[in-house]
């Protein structure tokens, strides 16, 4: 059975709410408080050797003060999801000697 990323992602925060004891809860750097969060997405455009690529990126957000918050798990998929799109671009792009 082949998981998509968005299922990955989800069970990170599954897995987190487990290890944590807690429901859904990190400690919040602004606030200084253990509290709530929810993930969203984003599109973010990154520029890695002179090719710009485009991916949706998760992220954490406190549901205290509303600042974003590293979940831990979700900047590794991220990461991953950067490095698998460049390896695609990098692989299947024209190379300039074939112009």
């Amino acid at each position: 059975m082949m998981i998509n990323k968005d299922d990955k992602i989800m069970m990170i925060i599954k897995e987190n709410k487990m290890i944590m004891g807690r429901k859904n809860e990190l400690l919040c750097s602004k606030c200084r408080k253990r509290v709530s969060y929810k993930i969203f997405k984003r599109p973010v455009k990154v520029k890695i050797k002179d090719m710009e690529l485009e991916y949706e990126e998760y992220y954490g957000i406190c549901d205290n003060c509303k600042s974003e918050l590293f979940v831990p798990g979700v900047t590794d998929q991220n990461e991953e999801r950067i490095e698998e799109l460049y390896s695609c671009l990098l692989y299947t792009s024209p190379s300039p000697r074939d112009a």
